[in-house]
């Protein structure tokens, strides 16, 4: 019990001294804080130079099984290596602290900066929470914050989460059956009834393979950091973490991001060598592309690093994104986003542009060097004529209905009549 209260306070403790920096940030009040910090830091700097003279690396409480095994030099060795181990992290995480709070206080570091971050969240949270509060016909309040109230306040906060992140992250336990995942972050899997074709495509014999293979050599090697790179097919889709259940998730280092520059081009003359050539290409340098598109593209956009471009995310839609690119060379900017030509055009810097298929399932657009903003945009053909004829059809039967309730009404004066 006693160690359940320890941690409880600890946090508690933390959680406080981290609320007074907040609001002492800038006030220049730091030497009090400085002087503690630098108290523990060489404290334990004692400890490290001098454990023995301190503590007694034998246990005199119990049995020690340890000394059956080594002898008591080597033994006090080992323990006080391990110690030192410690304390010297512990030191380094001291230091930090103490850099972090003295910029933090003395004003270096401006609490504006994460203010606007956090505002950002606010804000879009808010927005979020009144459509909720709409939709229960509720304002919700700390004394309505109950129940599936609060689940619906919950709900706001993970539908802004999910709003604002704009990586992707795969479900290992049943990534393709289980749509849980996309209630917390934008996800690889998910189910749906109808699926499309390309995509499935790619899922069964790209991803699943891949998987199977990444999951083999774990296996062997122990090793989960030096098997990543077989993830290649996920990468390209912007997935930055693995998730199970069961462990911490794990980091994707090769993740591309929500679009990147290429300037080499591999054609091919099939769906299935589209399809088949992904696996073991480089693919944040080279970008597969079907011969049919070939007189949209140059035959060459020459070489150059891919350190010399960058793509930003400037805003997410689901019915089109825009992007930031900034381009030393003339090359090929692959979004990681589905392949649809259904309805999807694109512009740069307000001139029409023309998408194409990039790696079997992904959006791609010829991009001029130089700085550009590229906005997608889903607007499917007949959409506009649609919902003139729904507009029409809405307004006859309000016409019907008061109709209606009109002759209704005359009748029924008649009749008293």
């Amino acid at each position: 019990m006693m160690m359940v209260l320890i941690q409880l306070v600890v946090v508690i403790g933390v959680a406080m001294s981290l609320k007074r920096v907040w609001d002492e940030a800038g006030s220049g009040r730091w030497k009090p804080w400085v002087y503690s910090l630098g108290g523990v830091a060489g404290l334990l700097a004692i400890f490290y130079i001098i454990p023995e003279t301190i503590f007694d690396f034998t246990s005199t409480i119990r049995q020690d099984v340890l000394k059956e095994q080594f002898t008591i030099k080597k033994l006090i060795s080992l323990r006080v290596e391990l110690f030192r181990a410690d304390v010297l992290r512990s030191l380094a995480l001291i230091i930090i602290a103490t850099a972090v709070v003295f910029v933090t206080l003395k004003g270096i570091l401006k609490r504006e900066i994460e203010t606007m971050q956090i505002d950002g969240f606010a804000e879009k949270y808010r927005e979020n929470l009144s459509l909720i509060e709409d939709d229960l016909g509720i304002k919700i309040n700390d004394r309505t914050s109950v129940g599936k109230y609060l689940r619906a306040s919950e709900a706001a906060m993970f539908r802004t989460l999910n709003s604002m992140t704009h990586f992707r992250v795969l479900n290992w336990a049943n990534p393709m059956n289980d749509a849980t995942t996309s209630f917390y972050f934008k996800s690889v899997g998910g189910y749906h009834g109808a699926k499309l074709r390309r995509y499935q495509d790619y899922i069964t014999y790209v991803i699943k393979p891949q998987l199977d293979r990444f999951a083999n050599a774990v296996q062997v090697t122990k090793n989960i950091e030096g098997a990543l790179p077989i993830l290649s097919g996920i990468g390209m889709l912007n997935t930055k973490y693995i998730i199970n259940a069961s462990q911490r998730p794990i980091q994707m280092p090769n993740a591309l991001g929500p679009a990147w520059v290429v300037n080499n081009v591999n054609w091919v003359k099939s769906n299935d060598e589209e399809l088949f050539s992904i696996d073991g290409i480089e693919l944040s340098d080279v970008a597969i592309v079907h011969e049919e598109f070939r007189d949209y593209l140059s035959e060459d956009f020459g070489t150059f690093d891919s350190t010399s471009s960058s793509v930003e995310l400037l805003q997410y839609h689901p019915e089109g994104s825009t992007y930031k690119v900034r381009s030393s060379h003339d090359g090929l900017l692959v979004m990681s986003e589905i392949w649809y030509p259904e309805g999807w055009s694109a512009k740069i810097d307000g001139v029409d542009a023309e998408l194409v298929r990039a790696n079997y399932i992904l959006r791609a657009l010829p991009i001029s060097a130089g700085d550009h903003e590229v906005k997608l945009t889903y607007e499917p053909a007949g959409a506009k004529i649609a919902g003139v004829v729904s507009g029409v059809g809405s307004f006859l039967l309000m016409a019907f209905i008061a109709f209606s309730w009109f002759m209704c009404c005359r009748n029924c004066t008649t009749l008293r009549e």
